[in-house]
Order: structure tokens, then sequence, then C-alpha cells
């Protein structure tokens, strides 16, 4: 070949690797990797006593697998992470908070359910944390801040690029947790929250915009999930991850930003890959995607040998005996077999000293005849459920069995104890006392609830709420939860046979 040729191939072959290599310089690619609704899954969930997938353990080793092919992550959970299993729930201290400090979490969201021993509780739970937390429609009532940590945006660096993470709880906490157990905060609308932190926000000079909101997605107008009102009204946000739902959503562009959640108990996490192009300054490309997180995901034994103390001391309290039952207590009833329904207003109403008990269970669980363990107790009653007695009239409990009419085979049904009455077309009628008796309008009875209700169970019972909160109801919680009141009713009179 001619030496001129030669040279002018040489050439051509050096403006390609120049170009290429400015290509490659001017785009940086970073990952957000994000969970949601983990509830407490430290360990994989179970089936018929087998384990299966799922699991924060499991989620720990796909973290540390794309941090493996990527330095630039940011590591993110929109919330309801800390409680909600027997594992984390028996502990004086939160195991999660303890692993995903470990595993290096950037941001998190305090959701609905974190509240549920209260915010001094959590409060106390999350000062160790190192996430920074995040919600910009929670606010503190006055002077005295119980969450002083909390912030409605941060701005993290990856890879010289300004990343904004604004945080969204949960506007309807307040309608499923007790008053007194968020006291001293309020929550606020999103969209109104949003407007008012924009200012400030857009003063940060981020290069990228992220919304994580404990929220999801509704066909409708739903004040639990906003996700659509907000994305129209708040193009700046590039990426919304959302909860709540337990939903999962691998990709979904809503107005200007791209959707994604990641279902819920770690059994998939989310990865949003970003493409930023550093020349125009601005994203060139955003892609979503969900990880299984099965069988075939191994745990992280490193990290579970750093919590191994505290799985093994939950592990041993969850074994612990509570009592025997002879009948199987069942979500419905065959044969025969007792309701479950039964088992539990029975022990409110031993332990309470209630006249009347009505009790939305939120659980279709059984207990089986054979002997009863702690982890029993937790499987029927998954939630953490205070106990409050209100003092109220006849005409008062009518209205809200009048409410209850309306939910009739549906989970948040009130089981009822201490009356009887008859549904006829949606309307209640005759009711009378437990012995047959028809109460006198002006006597006032002690009426139990589960605290779900008396929070309005999401507003579905507003009237419970508004009823109770009159000063003459003279509503006072209880020590006991229903979980204690179930554990000293089992104890108390096992071997259980009947009620």
């Amino acid at each position: 070949m001619d030496r001129s040729l030669t040279r002018i191939a040489f050439l051509f072959y050096l403006v390609a690797v120049c170009l290429t290599s400015a290509s490659l310089a001017r785009n940086v690619h970073i990952e957000i990797v994000h969970t949601t609704d983990l509830r407490g899954q430290l360990l994989a969930l179970e089936s018929y006593g087998k384990p299966q997938g799922g699991g924060l353990l499991r989620c720990a080793s796909a973290i540390s697998a794309e941090r493996e092919n990527n330095a630039n992550i940011l590591l993110l959970d929109a919330g309801n992470a800390l409680f909600g299993t027997p594992e984390t729930d028996v502990l004086d201290q939160s195991i999660m908070v303890r692993a995903m400090n470990r595993i290096g979490y950037d941001a998190y969201v305090p959701a609905r359910d974190d509240f549920d021993y209260g915010v001094e509780y959590l409060q106390n739970e999350l000062k160790d944390f190192k996430a920074t937390l995040l919600a910009a429609n929670i606010s503190p009532l006055g002077l005295q801040d119980p969450l002083p940590r909390l912030e409605p945006f941060e701005v993290f660096t990856r890879a010289g690029l300004r990343i904004a993470v604004v945080g969204l709880a949960n506007p309807a906490t307040p309608s499923r947790v007790r008053p007194d157990y968020l006291r001293g905060l309020e929550w606020q609308p999103s969209c109104e929250a949003l407007a008012r932190i924009m200012p400030d926000l857009k003063s940060a000079k981020a290069d990228i915009h992220v919304l994580l909101a404990h929220q999801g997605l509704a066909k409708s107008n739903d004040p639990d999930n906003e996700i659509r009102q907000i994305a129209e009204r708040f193009p700046v946000f590039d990426i919304i991850i959302g909860g709540n739902t337990h939903q999962t959503v691998p990709s979904l562009v809503i107005e200007n930003a791209l959707y994604t959640q990641s279902g819920s108990r770690g059994c998939r996490m989310g990865v949003v890959e970003i493409e930023y192009d550093t020349v125009k300054d601005q994203i060139a490309d955003i892609k979503s995607r969900i990880i299984d997180i099965d069988e075939s995901v191994p745990v992280e034994k490193e990290l579970k040998e750093h919590l191994s103390d505290q799985i093994e001391l939950a592990q041993a309290r969850l074994n612990e005996t509570v009592g025997v039952c002879e009948r199987n207590f069942r979500y419905r009833p065959q044969n025969d077999d007792l309701p479950v329904a039964s088992l539990l207003t029975h022990a409110v109403q031993e332990a309470v000293e209630a006249e009347i008990v009505l009790l939305s269970l939120q659980t279709k669980q059984s207990i089986w005849a054979r002997e009863q363990k702690e982890k029993d107790l937790w499987r029927v009653i998954p939630y953490e459920e205070g106990i409050g007695i209100a003092m109220l009239t006849i005409n008062e409990i009518e209205s809200i069995l009048q409410r209850n009419s309306e939910f009739a085979g549906n989970l948040c049904f009130l089981q009822s104890l201490g009356l009887n009455y008859e549904m006829n077309n949606g309307v209640v009628e005759k009711i009378a006392l437990a012995d047959g008796t028809v109460p006198h309008p002006r006597r006032k009875f002690r009426v139990a609830f589960n605290s779900f209700v008396l929070a309005s169970a999401g507003g579905r019972f507003n009237i419970v709420r508004d009823v109770v909160r009159r000063p003459r109801s003279r509503l006072r919680m209880h020590d006991l939860s229903l979980r204690d009141a179930v554990r000293k009713y089992m104890k108390k009179h096992s071997p259980l046979k009947g009620l």
C-alpha cells in the first residue's frame, strides 16, 4: 500500500478514536436504586413455612451487584420499611435501621406505618439512621419539633452532578393513625407543600430532580395517592418514585416525568438509569427497570452475620408458647369451627372490661387447633393496634352501625360483641343488648374500638373519629394493645376449647 494511503487511513482512525472519546466524555451514567414498602421484611417471605424470595437481606445482594457495575449510585427508599413483621416489631431497637445503615441508604421518607408506635418512639428509632429523612408535607405544629431531622429535600452529588431528591409522606396518615400518636406534627396536602418549597428547590440549582413519595397511582381522585396531580402541576420533576399501593410499575411516563414503583416486601427492586449530557447540560436518556428478588438472589451473608444477634433474639421470642387451642378459630368458620373475630372481641372485652366491642380485623388469617406461639399472634394481628374505650349512647352506637352496614363483607367491617341487631336492606334495626334487653336511650356504654377505627380507618369511619372526640365520650386509650389482649386471654383460658 502507498505510504500516503497508509497515513490517510491512520488519520481517519485517530479521528474516529477522538470522536468516540469525546462522546464518552460528555455522557455521565448515574443509577438510582430504590425500594419501598419493605414493611420490616428483613428475611425472606414464607409460604407454608418454607422460605421464598423477597426480603432486605436478598435486596442487599442485588444492591451490591449494581454497585459493582456503577459507582455513581443513589440508594433511596419511599417509606414503610421499619416495622411490619414479627422479627422487627418484637425488638426494642429497629433491626431495619441497622440493616439499612449497613447497606448505605441515602434517603428515606417516614411513612404511615412508621408511626404505628407513635412519633416519640419513631424519633428514638431514627436517631441512629444515617439516611437523610425527607418529607416536605410534614411540619411541626409548635416550637418543639418531634422530628427535627426531617427535611423537605436534599441535594446529593454524583459524578459531579447535583441531584435534588424531594420527599413526600402520605397525606392521609392522620386518618389511619391515632391522633395522640402524631402529636406535634401536621400533614399538608401534597401540592400545597410542594408549592411552598419550589422557590428553595429552584435556588438549589440541581441538574436532576427526583420526587420520592409514599404515594402511588390512583384511577380517580384519591387523597392517599396524588401522583398524577403532582406530575401535572410540577413539571420540574424528571423522575417520580412511588410507594404505598404495593404496585409494581417498571416504567411509565406521566406528563414530563418517568414514574416507577418497586412493589413491596423486597420482592422487587427498582433501578433508574440516567444518561446525562454534560455538554448540553441536560438529561440525554432515562430508563427504568425492575429486578425480581426471587430465590435465585442470594442472601447477603455478611449483612446477615452482622445482624445475627438481633435475628436470633427475635426468633427466640417468636417461638415462645402462648397457649393451646383445641378448636379452630377461622376467618370463615366451617363445621365445628369458631370465628376468629369472636376470639378477638372476647379477648378485648375481658381485657378492658368493655360492655360492647367494635373491632375491624384487617386480616383473613385463622388460628388453628394446636399449640400457639408468639409468631401465631403476629400472623393473625399483623398491625400494631391499640385499644380505646369511649362512653357512648345507643343512638351514637346505632349511627356507627349504620355506617358499618355499608362495609358488609369487607375487611373493614366492624365485628361486634355485647349487642345484637338486624340489617334489612342496609338499615340497622332492632338493636338489643346481648341479654336481649332494649337499651335506654340516655344510658352510656363502655365501648371498645381498635385504634385504626378510632383514627377513622382511612376515612371510612369518620363518624367514629368525630363521636369519640367529643368531651362527653371520655375516650381513654388502654395500656394493652390488641395483641396483648389476645395473648392474655389465651394464657388465662388455655387449653382454649370455646368462648
